[in-house]
């Protein structure tokens, strides 16, 4: 029921819409081993191409996305995590321009400038979050990596563990993704996303 209930989550902001997309994306590689979510693969590329145009649909003119539709000014969330979405869509064969998305890693990019000065750990997680979508899209900022890296004790353990992934993505040094998964260990509690959601990262990572 709870893994239904995610399918028809509704769609609203930018995370809701991703939150929403994010099942149908796995639905293929789970349908064999769940029959009772079984759906024909037309429903599963439409409901994926839906989730795309409401993302694309929050794009604004200086290429983020804003968290809320009809929003003019973009997010550092709502970017990464759109741009995280638009990724994996256009690999699973969905219609995602290609202008679009350089428009939004570019976006993200910038938004990686004066990491080095920033002291918010919330902005300097949304700056590790950005570092590991571009190396995803295959425009790794390996500079910036080392940036945040001086700047892992103001890390949140969820920017510590998607920092480490974006240096495993990008084939960076591996004591660097390792030591930053290391001080996760103890289990900090994590208000940027939640001790299970960073778990989830920190396995992730640590199979790369």
């Amino acid at each position: 029921a709870a893994l239904k209930g995610a399918f028809d989550y509704p769609y609203g902001c930018a995370e809701q819409t991703m939150s929403s997309m994010l099942p149908w994306l796995t639905l293929r590689d789970l349908k064999k081993a769940l029959p009772s979510i079984n759906r024909p693969d037309a429903d599963i590329q439409l409901a994926i191409q839906k989730g795309v145009d409401r993302l694309l649909s929050m794009q604004t003119r200086d290429g983020g996305i804003a968290y809320w539709p009809g929003g003019e000014e973009a997010s550092p969330w709502a970017s990464a995590h759109g741009a995280l979405g638009l990724i994996l869509a256009s690999r699973a064969g969905a219609d995602v321009p290609e202008a679009r998305i350089a428009s939004l890693t570019g976006w993200l990019s910038g938004s990686l400038r004066e990491a080095g000065s920033e002291a918010n750990p919330y902005e300097l997680t949304n700056r590790a979050y950005a570092a590991w979508v571009l190396a995803m899209a295959g425009k790794p900022e390996a500079g910036y990596h080392e940036v945040l890296f001086r700047e892992r004790e103001q890390l949140q353990p969820s920017g510590r563990a998607l920092l480490a992934l974006a240096i495993a993505e990008a084939g960076g040094p591996e004591e660097m993704s390792r030591g930053l998964l290391a001080m996760n260990e103890g289990g900090q509690n994590d208000w940027w996303l939640g001790r299970e959601s960073t778990s989830a990262i920190r396995a992730i990572a640590l199979m790369k």
